[in-house]
């Protein structure tokens, strides 16, 4: 977990450890706000015993005080966490109008907090926001949550975990133990007993990506992995993760990244 910036108001981390998961607890004094970028997640309400689905194009809020627990449903994640300074948020609703209700729940993004998201998952690859970025895009992320959640009730997701959900989860994992030959659309709904058509979209509900866009993102994380923790040529990366052209796998490692492999690997040295 790289902690990317302190600020008066928030801070950030962003996570993408394996088998990530967290025991019971509660934040004194800020609330959360947690944003899956890959993979579904699970958030245990403690006090109810509740358990909840949280996929990208959701977030999960807590407030300070309240007891809960979040793990990804696999051993590959990534997400963003906001931890919100009470007194900011406190002034953030007497700004609004509004009463500062003690509360939990899920809710969906609406677009502009999508875009933003996807904005800041290019930008905190490799911990690389500034204060700066974390500072603009943070408290902007942050306040049109809060205004989401004035707005709107919590989203009626994932009580209990929907099927859906786990059939995307049981691709994921087909997919990364394939990464190398790769598998088919087809072939991977024919092993899961689904339609490819029912498949796709599953996967644009759940993601947000097709199939073939959540295989590739499966491989340049893979590929990011390899370029930091082994010897091997960036050809060699490239073809153990099914990519077999060194210039595309440039090309998209620098666009996913915004650094091309070379640059990446020089920089954990």
């Amino acid at each position: 977990m790289v902690d990317l910036a302190h600020i008066d108001t928030l801070t950030c981390f962003r996570s993408d450890v394996r088998d990530y998961a967290m025991p019971e607890h509660a934040h004194e004094d800020h609330a959360m706000l947690l944003i899956p970028l890959a993979s579904t997640m699970t958030v245990i309400d403690a006090e109810k015993g509740l358990k909840r689905a949280l996929e990208p194009k959701f977030f999960y809020f807590v407030d300070a005080g309240i007891p809960h627990r979040t793990e990804a449903n696999r051993a590959k994640q990534e997400h963003i966490t906001f931890y919100l300074n009470s007194e900011w948020l406190a002034h953030l609703h007497q700004t609004m109008g509004a009463r500062h209700a003690h509360r939990a729940g899920i809710w969906r993004m609406n677009e502009d907090v999508v875009d933003l998201c996807r904005i800041i998952r290019r930008r905190s690859q490799g911990g690389r926001l500034s204060s700066g970025e974390v500072h603009s895009f943070g408290q902007l992320f942050a306040q049109e949550c809060i205004f989401q959640i004035e707005a709107q009730e919590p989203a009626a997701v994932g009580h209990p975990r929907d099927h859906g959900s786990e059939i995307v989860d049981a691709a994921l994992d087909v997919m990364q133990e394939s990464l190398e030959t790769g598998i088919s659309p087809e072939a991977l709904a024919e092993m899961l007993g689904v339609s490819r058509r029912h498949l796709s979209r599953l996967f644009r509900e759940r993601t947000g990506r097709s199939i073939a866009g959540a295989l590739r993102e499966l491989r340049l994380i893979r590929a990011r992995e390899l370029l930091r923790d082994t010897h091997w040529t960036i050809l060699q990366v490239a073809m153990m993760c099914g990519i077999e052209n060194a210039s595309q796998f440039s090309i998209a490692f620098k666009y996913r990244f915004d650094q091309t492999p070379s640059q990446f690997r020089a920089a954990q040295r």
